[in-house]
């Protein structure tokens, strides 16, 4: 085996096990941290409509609200404002 081989053998086995979210996921992840922060009155209106049971229908953008909610059993009232809700939740670079 060459050195050249030995070195891009090294390098690519060490890329296996530091597994990190991709760019884009993280990119999407903080846009729609933004556009709940951005929309915070209506994101606890929805919140209290859906404990409430009285939410009927929401649009494409607010089932992605709706979802990250509910898969990460959030509790919307715990934050005082947007600003703290942010801060909890944005992914920052690793750079």
């Amino acid at each position: 085996m060459s050195q050249q081989q030995v070195i891009f053998q090294q390098f690519f086995n060490n890329q296996q096990g530091n597994v990190q979210p991709q760019p884009n996921q993280t990119i999407d992840h903080n846009c729609l941290m933004l556009e709940m922060a951005n929309n915070w009155p209506f994101v606890r209106c929805m919140m209290f409509k859906h404990r409430e049971n009285r939410l009927s229908q929401v649009d494409e953008m607010e089932h992605g609200w709706l979802d990250f909610i509910l898969s990460n059993n959030m509790d919307i009232e715990s934050f005082k404002d947007s600003e703290e809700f942010l801060e909890k939740n944005i992914k920052l670079s690793q750079t």
